[in-house]
């Protein structure tokens, strides 16, 4: 762990993704938010492996024509603490498995294995700290913290 810019490991996984757009689908729209951030003690690699997954994640989610995704940074003084969430307009999680998403072996995908999410949650909470979290999810609007 060292002090890092946020910003900047959030900023390659999202690059990253827009770069195979053209592959993941031509009308999906992923935007980025960079809040004002200060320097944070991260393991970058392992940190912008978390945040490619909530992406790859969203991308699986959305409509590849009309699609979007947006990741937002941003830091509250009050809290000691970054705040990064990703959202997307996909089908959401259906609210059975919401509680279950975590969870090694849960998947809603046929060729899932049900890891990406459970390492999330253990590269996030276990090695840096933080807190992983879905906010809410319904059909149009996922949010992920």
């Amino acid at each position: 762990m060292k002090p890092c810019d946020v910003n900047k490991t959030v900023g390659d996984a999202v690059e990253y993704f827009r770069r195979r757009l053209p592959f993941e689908g031509k009308g999906i729209c992923l935007d980025f938010e960079r809040g004002d951030l200060p320097p944070v003690q991260i393991n970058p690699e392992l940190f912008g492996w978390a945040i490619e997954n909530l992406v790859k994640n969203s991308l699986q989610a959305v409509d590849p024509k009309h699609g979007w995704i947006r990741v937002r940074t941003s830091y509250q003084p009050g809290k000691p603490c970054v705040v990064i969430e990703i959202e997307d307009n996909g089908a959401g999680i259906p609210v059975a498995a919401q509680r279950r998403i975590f969870r090694a072996g849960f998947t809603t995908k046929k060729r899932g294995w049900g890891l990406g999410l459970t390492l999330v949650r253990r590269i996030i909470q276990e090695y840096h700290g933080g807190r992983v979290a879905l906010k809410r999810s319904k059909p149009g609007e996922t949010v992920f913290e």
